[in-house]
């Protein structure tokens, strides 16, 4: 099956009140919305054709605590009966890095510890783990789209 790559950084901004929904910490839903208006945005604006659309791939960093299976579930539920339908959801998770200006350390954190992994100090500069964009979209071929299905 030949397939192309769509390349796209849209980043989806979150209003905090939709992300932490009267306290609930289903914020994957409101994730998943963002990232499905994101996904029909792209397919309209590079006429990919309904059912063409194989693999979303998203990146997230660990400082937005995203079960990846919750989201997984929220994108299908929620890109049913659109052009998006039937594609699947492929979630990379980026670590939680920082640099400390006081020592020069720089390495990866554990939530929610924000002080230095060397010197021990507060104030330190974070450097990944707060991304949320769609990385690229995976869409099937015209000639694949054309050929009929097989059945088992």
């Amino acid at each position: 099956m030949a397939l192309s790559m769509l390349q796209s950084e849209i980043y989806l901004f979150l209003p905090w009140a939709t992300v932490f929904n009267a306290g609930a910490r289903m914020h994957e839903i409101a994730i998943g919305q963002n990232l499905v208006a994101a996904v029909l945005q792209e397919m309209r604006q590079r006429q990919v054709p309904p059912g063409a659309l194989r693999v979303t791939r998203v990146v997230a960093g660990q400082m937005h605590q995203i079960v990846p299976e919750a989201l997984a579930t929220a994108y299908d539920l929620l890109s049913r009966d659109t052009p998006a339908a039937g594609s699947t959801l492929a979630l990379r998770v980026l670590p939680l890095e920082a640099r400390c200006p006081a020592c020069g350390w720089r390495g990866a954190l554990e939530p929610p510890v924000f002080l230095c992994g060397a010197c021990g100090q507060g104030g330190i500069e974070l450097l990944s783990g707060n991304e949320l964009y769609l990385e690229s979209l995976e869409v099937a071929s015209a000639d694949d789209l054309e050929q009929p299905a097989v059945a088992p």
